[in-house]
């Protein structure tokens, strides 16, 4: 073993003395292959690091965590949903979908089309079961019907008498326009085709006929009226 007492001692043994530098001994520098290889490693432990939250797409998870299914009663299904602008507004434009004030939530149809519709505005994926209700069977008697007449007092607006179903009233409440008359114990609804045509849509949905006792050509009169009164105006 060489130290500093064994050198003495050869030193005091031998004459001359010659030291050979092994020049193989010495310390290589550290090559810069090394390096890449570190930052390599960095790389793959990227790729299997989980995502974070910001990554998530669609809604805020923390917003996703409040909707709650609460359950079922008569025809609907109960959602929470807490409030967010732009969710919102468009949950309550799907037909089949209304707020409930006592309870503080979205009472939800339980029709297929409806639910599609709802979990697909919210995308946190299934939220209903599929037990469904029979939208012909809210209609009881054979003999329900709808009826349309005139409103002679402002001829822009036409009558709307209508069986007390839930359903049914309860769309006819969300359209545009539509109030109620107590003077004539009906609805009032604006006279436009577009009108109808929503009203024949949820008609048929029930399964309940109109008694159309409209006069010839009162729709397309108002729309004609409504024009005249909007080219006068744009032109002044």
């Amino acid at each position: 073993m060489y130290n500093k007492d064994n050198y003495n001692a050869i030193n005091r043994t031998f004459e001359d003395i010659e030291i050979i530098k092994d020049t193989n001994s010495q310390r290589q520098s550290e090559p810069a292959v090394i390096q890449q290889e570190t930052v390599h490693i960095a790389d793959v432990i990227s790729e299997i690091q989980p995502n974070t939250p910001a990554e998530h797409k669609g809604l805020n998870p923390e917003f996703a965590s409040k909707i709650v299914f609460l359950g079922t009663t008569g025809k609907y299904w109960i959602l929470k949903v807490p409030y967010k602008e732009g969710i919102i507004p468009k949950l309550m434009d799907i037909k089949g979908v209304y707020w409930n004030k006592s309870q503080k939530a979205f009472f939800v149809l339980r029709h297929v089309n409806v639910k599609i519709k709802v979990e697909a505005l919210l995308g946190i994926g299934e939220l209903f079961p599929h037990a469904y209700f029979n939208l012909e069977t809210v209609v009881s008697n054979p003999n329900t019907f709808i009826e349309l007449n005139e409103y002679k007092i402002d001829k822009k607006w036409m009558i709307l008498s209508c069986p007390p179903i839930p359903y049914l009233i309860e769309q006819v409440k969300r359209w545009e326009g539509s109030r109620y008359s107590k003077a004539n114990q009906s609805y009032l609804l604006t006279a436009t085709p577009a009108m109808f045509e929503n009203l024949q849509k949820l008609a048929g949905e029930l399964n309940v006929p109109i008694h159309n006792k409209l006069p010839d050509k009162y729709l397309s009169k108002y729309d004609r009226e409504r024009l005249i009164t909007f080219e006068s105006e744009y032109a002044g």
